[in-house]
C-alpha cells in the first residue's frame, strides 16, 4: 500500500488537518506536529517537505517512516 499523497487542510493559522492517502484507497488523518510550527508558511513547507518524503513509501511501515522523518527534522538525531 503506497502511499499517493499527503493533503492538507487548515484549521486556524497554526493548526492542519492532514490525510494521507494510499494506491488501494485507504487514508488516515492526523495533524500538524508540535505548537511550535506557528507560522502558516512554515506548516506548508513542513507538510511540502514530507510529502515529498512519503509519496512512494509503504503506509505499512509506520515506525520506520516516524522514525526518519523525527530524524529528518532533527539533525543532531536526538530522537
Amino acid at each position: 500500500m503506497k502511499i499517493t499523497a499527503l493533503k492538507s487542510f487548515p484549521v486556524r493559522r497554526s493548526l492542519h488537518l492532514v490525510k494521507v492517502e494510499t494506491e488501494d484507497g485507504h487514508f488516515g488523518w492526523g495533524e500538524t506536529g508540535p505548537s511550535a510550527w506557528r507560522r502558516e508558511m512554515a506548516v506548508h513547507g513542513l507538510l511540502d517537505h514530507f510529502r515529498q518524503f512519503l509519496v512512494g513509501k509503504d503506509s505499512r511501515n509506520i515506525g520506520a517512516l516516524w522514525q526518519e522523518m523525527a530524524r529528518a527534522g532533527n539533525p543532531e538525531g536526538d530522537v
